[in-house]
């Protein structure tokens, strides 16, 4: 079927800053993409897994622990479209896609 979205997570920077003596790395809020099912929206939108993680859904940003509003913006979208703004840990920058 669609994604499997999972949990808040911390952001992979590249390197963990403290442990040369800088701050700790930021936590990414939204919603972590763990799977994307071959010929879904999701998959067409270009979602990529594990690196990728929806931070806003039809222009309402996505706190940490806030997955509940995520799933009743998808679960209203069903048969339609969803905006979505993914931030991809990878590149370091963010996008917005329609699923």
């Amino acid at each position: 079927r669609g994604p499997i979205w999972g949990q808040n997570a911390r952001a992979p920077t590249g390197f963990s800053r403290s442990a040369m003596g800088g701050s700790a790395s930021t936590e990414i809020g939204g919603v972590r993409v763990f799977k994307v099912s071959p010929g879904s929206p999701a998959a067409e939108a270009g979602l990529e897994v594990f690196f990728d993680f929806i931070i806003a859904i039809n222009g309402v940003n996505l706190e940490p622990g806030e997955q509940s509003i995520f799933a009743k913006h998808i679960q209203d979208a069903e048969n339609g479209t969803a905006k979505v703004t993914v931030y991809n840990t990878r590149a370091n920058m963010t996008r917005e896609v329609t699923v």
